[in-house]
């Protein structure tokens, strides 16, 4: 846990190398764990920021893929849905469906909604 603060702390101050490399290691340490979907959740974001749209990607699936860990679950639809908008239009379409179905008076959903 006190990996995690720290590597959200890199986060919030820019310095997403260092969170990468921290969540990294908490994905090999901890897998199949609550803080490994953490760290798939936040390493997603790291690779959206960077445009690094299939590995984002990859990212979202695996926290959707944990369904015993959901704390992240209408986050990670959201930005897979945006990443999807980087590479399959297609695949986009089926994942802002999914958003607006699940989760329609979210503000995920209102967004996908509005779009």
């Amino acid at each position: 846990e006190l990996n995690d603060y720290l590597a959200r702390s890199y986060m919030h101050t820019g310095d997403l190398s260092e969170a990468q490399d921290i969540f990294l290691e908490t994905t090999k340490k901890f897998s199949g764990t609550k803080e490994s979907v953490d760290a798939y959740f936040y390493l997603g974001l790291i690779y959206f920021v960077n445009k690094s749209y299939p590995k984002a990607q990859a990212q979202f699936e695996k926290v959707l893929s944990q369904t015993q860990y959901s704390e992240h679950e209408i986050a990670s639809r959201y930005w897979l849905w945006r990443a999807s908008q980087k590479l399959d239009n297609s695949r986009a379409q089926q994942e802002a469906q999914i958003l607006i179905s699940k989760y329609p008076f979210s503000y995920y959903g209102l967004l996908a909604i509005a779009e």
